[in-house]
């Protein structure tokens, strides 16, 4: 949809419909002229009449050319007196964004065509599209990601102190060797501690590495690995290991 109408299929030919038209963002009504207030007595202002396609019970809301933009709900009536009443009985009801000449739907991402989904939040995008909502109501751009420093932080609060490479894996290495090796962690109590995030690396900044496996019941995770001396890390929220990475001989 891209245009100032909204088609309603009545069914029935001859009825007289209306939409009455409220902000989503503020509540206020048109009345003809501008969006003000609502009040009980000025219901008959609000009506925007919605004229039939011949006789074919279908009605055309058309957005009034001075609405400003904003993200409108359009309750449409039946009318069933010489005036419209608040009597008279809802048939319908539409939500749209208006942006001064169409009509969008209130998912739909408007951001530029060079920029859809861009840096530039709020401001660069339609009230009530995707991106608007994002700006609006999280306050967040592309560019607000945290920086690779902050992931640090974060991850050494949660798992504790380590060189987490500015939030890189690393090269993996490690899918295959001569040997199974199995790591066992356990807590002070000596009981099994599952769900640790452990891997092996080659070198202490942790720039080659395997693949992280997660020790199961047990506390036990296994990788394929030859005869080396390398860096064992673990990482479980709540858990703290000293030092980590710890140095290990595989052989």
């Amino acid at each position: 949809m891209a245009g100032n109408t909204e088609p309603l299929g009545y069914g029935a030919t001859g009825a007289s419909l209306y939409a009455a038209i409220r902000s989503r963002t503020d509540g206020r009504f048109w009345n003809g002229t501008a969006m003000a207030a609502y009040a009980d007595a000025n219901w008959a202002s609000y009506a925007v009449v919605m004229p039939e396609i011949g006789t074919s019970g279908i009605y055309l809301f058309t957005a009034p050319g001075a609405l400003p933009a904003d993200d409108y709900d359009f309750f449409v009536r039946l009318k069933a007196g010489a005036t419209p009443a608040l009597s008279d009985r809802d048939q319908s009801s539409l939500s749209d964004h208006w942006d001064g000449t169409a009509l969008r739907p209130l998912a739909s991402a408007g951001g530029a065509a060079s920029d859809p989904w861009g840096v530039a939040l709020p401001g660069a995008y339609l009230p009530g599209t995707a991106g608007g909502l994002v700006g609006n109501y999280l306050d967040a751009a592309v560019t607000s990601r945290p920086t690779a420093a902050e992931v640090d932080t974060q991850l050494t609060a949660a798992h504790g102190a380590g060189a987490w490479t500015s939030g890189s894996a690393g090269t993996i290495y490690g899918t295959s060797g001569t040997l199974t090796v199995t790591i066992t962690e356990l807590d002070a109590t000596s009981q099994p501690v599952p769900d640790v995030e452990v891997w092996i690396s080659q070198d202490q900044a942790g720039t080659l590495r395997t693949q992280s496996e997660a020790t199961d019941d047990l506390g036990q995770a296994r990788f394929r690995l030859d005869p080396q001396d390398a860096w064992l890390w673990r990482a479980k929220a709540g858990f703290e290991w000293t030092p980590n990475p710890t140095p290990i001989t595989i052989g």
